[in-house]
């Protein structure tokens, strides 16, 4: 039996009499890690699960915890079957480049104290936040009783690592190589260093490069800072990799709901030189600005949800963002451009969060544990914004449902709107509200298979300086690659079907999916009757090595049966960066909404 099966039986023996309990949870503790050494497969694969992440730590609730042991698995092993030794030339390779994460970063990550009494619930945040982390593939935290000693536990902490040597080619043609290569866990120290240079024919110089360099939980302060310097930036209107930036981000997560502050801070200049030797003067946009936004939050309730984690969390936060331009194009025209007016944001925010997680597989990765989020997260930001000339007063909610269903399966209800107050009168009024669903795991001989639905409805109000509704985005049509196409209302259905392959090569996973997507967009000032659909159909694999850090490759072929200008009617792509694990941050850096993009990674 798998320890994951055996740590859920935990629960079943704490109807029991205390004496018989106690017996009971220590055979089946110390049959769990005899599992971690050997055992008998008796599951189909033993990766296929979904129980919440404190079940098993329940019957140790208030035990002293006495010591902190630390373990890491080597990349022959798989968490999910820790019996099989996957030893061939791929895993030899990767365990003689590597070198294996200190204990002391694992330990300086880790917010359980010695001493302590055991909180069942710090212990499942403690090892969700370790997955967290860019270096590690997964982590688990074992509680270990003592004979004789009912009254204290021992705790192993157990991690694998990623292979963090990572590498990639962005673009590849007969006149442009662009591409990176970098380690995630320098020394084993968690600092990562990222190199990624571009050389193209027509650019003056031809050779471009930017570097970067990220430490991981800065003298234990759990503080993430990252410094660097590009000459290849993409510019802000026409993305011509001619920006020049230096660059400082400081970050603290709010790694559990028990922590008090989180914030962050990013300064940095930015500007753009002549780079490209037949570029016309006309289409060279000539600009320098300086950048500095940062944001701080307090959790008022920390100790309370500490004692009860049934309690929501509240954290206020306050974030201030300026971008001061220095010099502008002289091509700029609008009078509230977007892109080049001088811009200062003064936002205030109160969360109010109630998230436990679910360990569950096979959603994004190929078999890792996931943590998928189960409660509710609502945000409500006020502020004010002065752009150019145009000063505004600004409120928005953001407010998400997270569930777990009794079948298995996944769902999220979401809302987001908010708009601008200029002088009484509302402006730029946004809203957004939808609902995504992933289905239960099913298995069909050797082959798994997830089912995912996703209906969002967007809709815009007085307008004035914010882009319209786009389709080239997380709420609009995968593979869709032009803006030729705008309006002020979008209804979307979006839909997938994953299939997750038993076998694999070299350590490599395969799963191919069916994609299908239809967007009824409303042109500016007209109504729905005016809309127009646009669908996109196809399919495509995926392909990850779950030891290695590069996100999952991605190809892609998506046919539209309606012709637009700037978009094909079929297109087949590679991509590089998918994510491999949904975002499990309880809270966000205050912000505007975003209707035609999903980058915090927000919606399942």
């Amino acid at each position: 039996m798998s320890i994951f099966v055996s740590t859920l039986n935990l629960k079943a023996q704490q109807k029991n009499d205390p004496d018989t309990t106690t017996r009971a949870n220590q055979n089946i503790f110390n049959k769990a890690l005899r599992v971690l050494d050997k055992a008998p497969q008796t599951m189909l694969e033993a990766d296929t699960l979904q129980e919440k992440d404190y079940i098993p730590y329940l019957s140790y609730m208030g035990k002293i915890i006495r010591n902190i042991n630390y373990r890491q698995l080597g990349f022959e092993i798989s968490f999910s079957d820790t019996t099989k030794r996957l030893t061939y030339f791929g895993t030899r390779l990767l365990n003689d480049l590597h070198t294996d994460t200190k204990t002391e970063v694992i330990r300086n990550n880790t917010f359980i104290k010695k001493g302590r009494p055991l909180n069942p619930y710090d212990l499942a945040y403690n090892e969700r936040y370790l997955r967290t982390l860019e270096f590690i593939q997964d982590a688990r935290i074992l509680v270990r009783p003592i004979r004789n000693n009912p009254d204290s536990v021992d705790l192993e902490i157990i991690t694998k690592d990623l292979f963090t040597i990572n590498g990639g080619v962005n673009n590849l043609s007969t006149n442009r190589i662009r591409a990176n290569i970098s380690e995630s866990n320098l020394m084993g120290l968690g600092q990562k260093i990222q190199f990624s240079f571009l050389v193209q024919s027509n650019r003056t110089p031809s050779f471009g490069y930017e570097i970067a360099y990220q430490k991981n939980n800065l003298f234990g302060s759990f503080v993430n800072a990252r410094v660097g310097y590009t000459n290849i930036n993409p510019s802000l209107f026409n993305f011509w990799r001619n920006e020049r930036a230096v660059f400082l981000k400081l970050e603290r997560p709010l790694y559990a709901p028990t922590s008090k502050w989180v914030g962050s801070l990013e300064i940095g200049q930015y500007y753009t030189v002549p780079s490209f030797y037949d570029e016309p003067d006309s289409l060279h946009y000539n600009y320098k600005y300086k950048k500095i936004d940062g944001w701080i939050g307090y959790n008022l309730r920390s100790k309370k949800v500490s004692k009860n984690f049934k309690k929501a969390s509240h954290l206020v936060g306050l974030r201030f963002n300026g971008n001061k331009f220095s010099e502008v194009p002289e091509q700029k025209q609008q009078p509230y451009d977007i892109y080049f007016d001088n811009k200062t944001t003064i936002l205030a925010q109160y969360v109010i969060f109630r998230q436990n997680y679910v360990k569950t597989n096979y959603i994004y990765a190929f078999g890792t544990t996931e943590d998928v989020p189960e409660g509710y997260n609502v945000a409500t930001t006020f502020g004010w914004q002065k752009q150019a000339d145009l000063v505004r007063f600004y409120s928005g909610i953001d407010a998400n449902l997270y569930r777990i269903l009794p079948s298995g399966c996944i769902m999220q209800h979401y809302v987001r709107t908010g708009g601008f107050l200029n002088k009484g009168h509302r402006e730029d009024l946004e809203f957004l509200v939808g609902t995504s669903l992933f289905s239960k795991l099913y298995l069909k001989g050797r082959t798994k298979y997830r089912q995912y639905v996703n209906i969002i409805y967007t809709k815009q109000i007085k307008r004035k300086s914010l882009h319209p509704l786009y389709l080239d985005n997380d709420f609009g049509l995968l593979n869709f690659r032009t803006k030729s196409v705008y309006g002020h209302q979008r209804i979307t259905l979006q839909s997938e079907t994953s299939m997750f392959l038993h076998n694999k090569f070299m350590g490599f996973k395969f799963a191919p999916f069916f994609y299908a997507a239809g967007s009824l967009l409303t042109p500016d000032n007209e109504k729905i009757g005016k809309s127009n659909m646009y669908i996109g159909i196809g399919g495509g694999i995926r392909i990850r090595n779950e030891n290695l850090i590069f996100r999952t490759i991605e190809m892609r072929a998506t046919y539209f049966p309606r012709t637009v200008p700037g978009n094909n009617t079929f297109r087949a792509g590679i991509r590089m960066n998918l994510r491999i694990r949904f975002n499990t941050e309880y809270v966000k850096i205050p912000d505007l909404i975003q209707v035609n993009s999903d980058s915090d990674n927000k919606i399942l």
